[in-house]
């Protein structure tokens, strides 16, 4: 098993790289601190083009909410078969929340065992 300061590094990467791979272009910010067995992570500047005018047309915020949703689930399911193979841990599970006025996405990972 890596260091802490290690993994940190290699799961961010891999949070960029599914996040671009999926709705190509990546957050202008991102990172995620490790604590035992939790990690909390966030990103920010994530909103396309599309999602950004989607925003501006009644019930938009609902539509960008249910598709980023849906493209969570996914790229949680690859972010947890990068972890595993980064940091040698599985993930128990991935929660967060979205603020798309914010332009914010938020949450925490639990890990199967201690990173520390």
């Amino acid at each position: 098993m890596k260091n802490v300061i290690s993994c940190e590094k290699e799961i961010k990467k891999a949070m960029i790289k599914i996040h671009q791979e999926t709705l190509g272009k990546g957050p202008e910010e991102a990172w995620i601190k490790i604590n035992r067995n939790i990690g909390t992570f966030y990103y920010s500047g994530t909103l396309t083009r599309l999602e950004e005018n989607l925003l501006l047309i009644p019930d938009g915020e609902e539509e960008v909410l249910r598709l980023r949703r849906m493209i969570i689930r996914q790229q949680n399911s690859f972010l947890c078969e990068e972890i595993k193979i980064v940091a040698g841990v599985e993930v128990k599970e991935i929660t967060g929340k979205i603020c798309v006025h914010n332009d914010i996405y938020f949450g925490t990972v639990l890990f199967d065992k201690s990173l520390e």
